[in-house]
Formats: C-alpha cells, structure tokens, sequence
C-alpha cells in the first residue's frame, strides 16, 4: 500500500522532487532515474525480529515528516517483522536469506546460495517499486537487499544499533554511502567518513507517552517491575525471575509485576510468582509498550539495542541480562555500556547470583535517591533526535545523488 504523509506548508520549495519512479537500460543494467513527481520511494530492509522493526519504523515516520514518503519494508519470511510492519499498515515483501553468524560449514553453504537468491529478489522488489533510496536495519535480509540497491545504483545506508557491529553491517559498510551508529565507541568499527553517531531510533510517541504517564510511586505503594523477554529469551527470565522478586519482597519491598512472556505457557509463569508471594500480570504480548513504560519503575530485560533505547526513552533504571546465545555475545556490550553510564545494572546468565542481585534491586526500589540517579543515567543515553537525523541525512544524501 502506499504510505504517504502529508506535506507541510513550504516543503515543496525546501526539498528536491526526485522521488518518482523511471528506468532506462544502461549497459545492460536497470537504474532508476529521478522524474518530475514529489513522493519518496525508499525501502527498508528488516531482520526478523522486533528488534529490528521498531527503529525502522521510527525512521520511516520521521522521513515522512520531512517528505511525502512511499515505504516498502523488505523482511523475511519468519518472525514477528511482517505481522508488526503489516499491522502499522506497511507494504511488506519478503526476500530469501538465512543467518551465518550460528551457522554449521554446510548450513553456510546454503545460506550463501539463499542470500544470492535474496539480491536477485530484492533487486526485482526495488524496481518494481521505484526506490530511490535504501537503509537497511540489520539481520540477514539486509545483505541481500544492500546488494541489490548497489546494482540498481540506488543511495545506501545502514543502522547498527549495538555497541559490537553484526557480522553483516561489518560486511556491508565499505559499500554503503552512510553508517548511522548508536555509540561513539561503535563509530571506530566502521570508515570514519561515512559514520555518523545517531543514537538509535525510537518512535517519537514512545518516550514522551511513556514519561508522561508515569508519576512518583508513593511512601508504602509496590513497586512496579516490567519483565522483557526478547527474542528467544524467554526461558531463562521465565525460570529466574519469580525467585529473585520473591526475595526482593521478602526483603520488605513490596511488588507488583507485569511480565511479557512470549509464547511461554502463562499458567505455570504465574504459579512460579505465586509460590514467590509476588503478584504478577502475565501477558504473551504486551500491546502499549508506552503505558507499560510508563507504568513501571524498573525494567528486567535482555540486553537488545531496540529494548534498550526504549528503556532509556522512558528514563527508566534497568537489569540487563544478555542472552547468552546471542551472536558473538553482542548484548553482553551494550549492557556494558548501559551499566557503565550508571543507568543499569548486568549481570550474564552464567553468573546469575540471586542474592546479589537481590541486594542490588533492593537497593534502588527502596531508596528513591538511588532510584532517580539510576532513572537520570537512563535519560542521559536517550537520543530523541536518533530518527530524525537519520531521515534528515538519508535525505541529503538522496537530493545530493540525484541532483542534475
């Protein structure tokens, strides 16, 4: 479907119309050239999780605050990607690849031939729509869909999030026109001159809704807990969690939890809080992630570049707890960082040590002095801007590129 949001007044004169879409055959090879009608064309490529979509529907919002903006998302075909950006009401295709990072030798062997098979599809996808411009969000459709655009000719980006670049940002920098990083430490990873420190993206009404809705908790009032599971983090959370607030409460701190399970069985959730005296909602799925936010006191969760910009858009104190089989253990340095800044604190799962941990979260929830330093870390790592830099720059690269 196309999406397309309204011009403010002057934009027309502030922007070069490019957008279009026209082809021409150039020795041999299809490009797409700029013709006289004002819309973008852009895609987006995703991975599969939601981790990958939330700040790429950041940036597709804020670039259609700048300019009328048709998005096509280019995401594969498992996980929760199409069904989020479908239900934001995006147009979603889907293009082949698999993951290299936990890959066996002959796995790998595979994966290349799906990813050439992905380039070929999201070269097609690319024409068809008419891009002009492509970022890409990381996981691995987006190598696919960077090689495409390059044999298309199109301007093109990537967002690496995460304090350790993936395996395929790492690949893909020395093609691409621009980097967008979320951490100054991340910007030596990747050519200086093409690597701008964004933060990373956050959809605008997230953060401010999320502080908005929260209000001092009162002398005697529970404190509230909201548990995150993450992509494939469900288990260990599920199993360690209910214990470790269980003797946080019996500390005297009194409790109330909302915990997102996943696709976890929430009866056997609630029994394990239950037999920890802690009163807990369990949900599959939590739908207002800013009034969950705004809600809490403090956030129990992996340790995801998405899941920790929303955390610290909130202001909010956090536990980080990396997963452990994520690839080359990246969460385990953004939880670093986050816990470096004051504004968290980590542990990994192999060194889970309940009454350490009991001690600390005691500390900050009984002690609103701890609590507002640990929630004014937090705000210090926001980057509410993230998004829209990121469109503002996309921008120029595209009007730069296209320009006569």
């Amino acid at each position: 479907m196309r999406r397309a949001v309204r011009r403010r007044p002057g934009d027309a004169d502030r922007v070069v119309p490019v957008a279009g879409r026209a082809s021409e055959s150039v020795a041999g090879r299809e490009r797409v050239t700029p013709s006289s009608r004002a819309v973008r064309s852009i895609a987006l490529a995703v991975g599969h999780t939601a981790g990958h979509v939330m700040p790429a529907l950041a940036v597709a919002e804020a670039y259609g605050r700048i300019a009328d903006v048709d998005v096509l998302f280019l995401a594969p075909a498992d996980g929760p990607a199409g069904s989020i950006l479908r239900k934001a009401g995006y147009r979603v295709e889907t293009v082949a690849g698999s993951a290299l990072a936990r890959a066996r030798a002959l796995d790998k062997l595979a994966a290349i031939g799906r990813a050439v098979a992905g380039v070929r599809q999201a070269r097609a996808l690319l024409a068809q729509h008419g891009a002009r411009l492509t970022i890409g969000f990381g996981g691995y459709p987006t190598g696919s869909v960077i090689l495409g655009a390059r044999t298309l000719g199109l301007p093109t980006a990537i967002v690496e999030p995460n304090v350790e670049p993936g395996i395929a940002n790492r690949w893909l920098a020395p093609l691409v026109d621009r980097v967008y990083v979320s951490w100054p430490e991340t910007r030596l990873r990747f050519p200086a001159r093409r690597t701008v420190v964004t933060g990373t993206p956050v959809r605008a009404a997230l953060g401010v809704s999320a502080r908005a809705a929260r209000r001092p908790r009162r002398e005697g009032e529970p404190a509230r807990i909201l548990v995150m599971s993450g992509s494939r983090g469900e288990v260990f959370l599920a199993r360690r969690v209910p214990e470790l607030l269980g003797q946080v409460g019996a500390r005297g701190v009194p409790l109330e939890v909302l915990h997102h399970a996943g696709p976890l069985g929430a009866s056997d959730l609630v029994a394990s809080y239950r037999a920890a005296s802690v009163e807990a909602r369990v949900l599959p799925f939590v739908e207002d992630m800013a009034a969950a936010y705004g809600w809490a006191d403090l956030v129990i969760s992996r340790a995801g570049a998405s899941t920790i910009a929303e955390i610290v858009a909130a202001g909010l104190p956090s536990l980080l707890v990396p997963l452990a089989s994520a690839a080359g253990d990246h969460q385990s340095a953004n939880a670093r960082a986050v816990a470096g800044a004051g504004a968290a604190i980590w542990i990994r799962e192999a060194d889970w040590d309940a009454e350490h941990l009991t001690a600390r979260l005691t500390a900050v929830l009984a002690d609103p002095s701890k609590w507002t330093a640990m929630a004014e870390a937090a705000r210090g790592l926001d980057a509410p801007d993230a998004a829209a830099r990121i469109a503002a720059d996309a921008e120029r690269i595209l009007c730069e590129r296209s320009a006569p």
